[in-house]
C-alpha cells in the first residue's frame, strides 16, 4: 500500500536566517476499522 504525502517548506521559528528545510506530511484518505486493519 502506497502512502500518499505533500512537502512543505518550514522555517526554524526560533532561528529565522537559517534556511528553510522540506518536510514530508502524510495525507489520510479514508477511515478503516480496527477489525480490518488486523485482517491485512
Amino acid at each position: 500500500m502506497a502512502v500518499k504525502y505533500t512537502v512543505s517548506e518550514r522555517g526554524n521559528p526560533l532561528n529565522p536566517s537559517q534556511p528553510k528545510k522540506w518536510y514530508a506530511n502524510a495525507k489520510s484518505t479514508g477511515d478503516i476499522t480496527l477489525r480490518a486493519l488486523i485482517k491485512n
